[in-house]
């Protein structure tokens, strides 16, 4: 049963993909109308993952890019025979958004990544800083760093509390230079803070807009 949940959630998602193969709209309007519902509410990690594979048809953009996928192959529920594969996170497994999870954490999304002890956490609120990772990889990956667009990165000072050491420190500077993040009145950034679904969707949009001109 669970074998035949998982594929059809795989064919569902290359569905997708080949729907949107010819045009990419920054953000689906199905897409867009799911994550505007109670936009002051905390975005989950599952839903993070599910608004950027769906919202910007990673997989396609990944794939038209030629992105190398170097990581080892992604172990769902029932699969076997893998050559050393990566478990697939089993709090996850039941998860309405298992296509988005799956993708997102089979290419090693940073961010998103499974956690040391083999959960993905899809029911806890996305931190500001993990949403940071996720947006810049994204942006790497599927259109590579701009001249214009590094040198805005560049001339983007840290936010005061984002310390020198902190692993989200670039990623912070690259959301506040493109404007994929806003800073909080105080002019912090808010490594813990939860990102909202209304925060969410403008930055995926924003992104969206970015991948669009390359």
């Amino acid at each position: 049963m669970m074998r035949t949940q998982t594929i059809v959630l795989a064919l569902v998602l290359v569905a997708f993909a080949g729907a949107c193969a010819t045009t990419h709209r920054p953000v689906p309007r199905s897409v867009s109308k799911q994550y505007t519902e109670e936009s002051q509410s905390p975005i989950t990690r599952a839903e993070a993952a599910d608004l950027l594979v769906r919202g910007l048809d990673l997989q396609v953009r990944l794939a038209a890019t030629g992105t190398p996928d170097s990581a080892p192959p992604l172990a769902l529920p029932t699969e076997t025979g893998l050559v050393d594969p990566t478990p697939f996170p089993q709090d996850a497994v039941h998860d309405a958004r298992l296509g988005s999870i799956a993708f997102a954490t089979g290419i090693r999304l940073r961010g998103l990544e499974i956690r040391p002890d083999g959960r993905f956490e899809p029911d806890r609120a996305i931190l500001r800083a993990e949403w940071a990772l996720a947006l810049e990889d994204v942006l790497m990956r599927a259109g590579g760093g701009a001249a214009a667009e590094a040198a805005a990165v560049e001339a983007q000072p840290a936010p005061p509390d984002v310390p020198a050491e902190h692993f989200a420190r670039g990623a912070a500077r690259t959301a506040i230079a493109l404007d994929l993040l806003a800073l909080k009145e105080n002019g912090r950034f808010d490594l813990v803070g939860l990102v909202t679904r209304g925060e969410a969707l403008v930055s995926v949009s924003r992104l969206g807009k970015l991948l669009e001109v390359r």
